[in-house]
């Protein structure tokens, strides 16, 4: 696939750039690292060129990118990447959009891996404030961003505060588990 649209678009078209960070992902899935961190590096670069900073795609990229680190154990390069890649969504669909709840998400982890409790409350904050107006964000979804944060919470020393919102999460989450596993029942016939 790719070395067709390389012969028919050219190397430095968004499309063929989309397709070797795909590719990137595959290996990198496949443990072949330096591979994958090369050709999607090659991904971002063609797509810097061709499409700008601004771009859903740049966004799109730097989120794999810093997956590929995260696996690594490399948080603070991730940190970079993904901080980068939310400037990018924030310039394309504004601050409140539910395209950034992904990278906001992705950016909590890299936080707690980092141990920046601060870092961590602002972005999930953030996320529990966009969460909202997002196109397909469930309430369950976001009581487990919510119970994240608590985790956060309890693992850097905050347990009463902890305590209290898991109960407040388990008194909105239950409700929320019942009415998903209604509607995805399916019985046999």
């Amino acid at each position: 696939v790719l070395s067709k649209r390389l012969e028919m678009l050219g190397d430095k078209h968004p499309e063929v750039a989309v397709a070797k960070a795909n590719v990137a992902r595959a290996l990198h899935g496949q443990g072949k690292r330096s591979e994958a961190n090369a050709l999607g590096q090659e991904s971002l670069d063609s797509l810097l060129e061709s499409v700008g900073e601004d771009d859903p795609l740049v966004g799109k990229t730097l989120n794999v990118l810093a997956q590929f680190s995260v696996v690594e154990g490399l948080a603070d390069n991730a940190n970079r990447q993904l901080l980068r890649a939310l400037a990018v969504k924030r310039e394309v669909y504004g601050k409140e959009s539910g395209q950034l709840l992904s990278t906001l998400v992705n950016l909590m982890e890299v936080d707690r891996m980092r141990a920046h409790y601060s870092d961590l409350v602002s972005h999930g904050q953030e996320a529990l404030a966009i969460a909202p107006q997002a196109k397909n964000w469930t309430e369950l979804q976001t009581q487990e961003l919510r119970l994240r944060m608590a985790e956060a919470r309890l693992e850097f020393g905050e347990a009463e505060d902890a305590q209290r919102e898991c109960q407040d999460i388990q008194s909105k989450a239950l409700p929320a588990l019942k009415a998903v596993s209604y509607t995805h029942l399916t019985l046999p016939t």
